[in-house]
């Protein structure tokens, strides 16, 4: 046993945690135990799985995405993050990026051409001083139906996002950064 308070006449066993009780008239000593039991008490509906956190034995999730079969608008989505209907990004923005691309054009001037490879119909070109691209830091260069276009860099971070026409949904490639 260690060193006895003498307001309350005992010391800390090996494990407990001294807390201090309201109006400092004394401890209250927590034992690891009672935290445990107060963790376990926390069920999964209360705290839910993060999306495609690990695939738990449940057999009404196939592709282990967090959504159940039945509700799972995209019941095959690859690993990684899903939104509310169990959709990657590329899944609800109904095409893909596969390759993206920058080199220096001409003299070594600023221009950079940028070419990128997918299955979207309309692409934008970001540019941003961060790999974040927070709002109103992002400066979109270009919105095209082309996959290549000739560009002066406005920031450090590149990618490049698509979509379908008509559609709100898009997909992004990761950031780049432009050395």
């Amino acid at each position: 046993m260690a060193e006895a308070d003498p307001r309350l006449g005992r010391g800390a066993e090996p494990g407990e945690i001294p807390i201090a009780s309201p109006g400092g008239r004394g401890y209250l000593y927590l034992v690891p135990t009672l935290l445990l039991i107060l963790l376990a008490a926390c069920s999964q509906e209360h705290h839910p799985v993060p999306v495609n956190a690990g695939c738990p034995d449940r057999s009404d999730d196939q592709d282990c995405d967090g959504r159940p079969d039945e509700l799972d608008l995209c019941p095959d989505s690859p690993p990684g993050p899903t939104d509310a209907s169990g959709c990657s990004d590329a899944q609800a923005a109904g095409c893909e990026i596969e390759r993206v691309e920058h080199v220096l054009v001409g003299d070594g001037g600023p221009a950079r051409r940028f070419t990128w490879q997918g299955s979207c119909q309309v692409w934008a070109v970001q540019f941003s001083p961060d790999p974040d691209f927070l709002a109103g830091r992002t400066t979109t260069a270009i919105r095209t139906s082309l996959q290549q276009a000739d560009l002066v860099p406005a920031g450090a971070w590149w990618r490049v996002q698509g979509g379908m026409e008509g559609s709100s949904r898009i997909v992004s490639s990761p950031p780049r950064y432009l050395p």
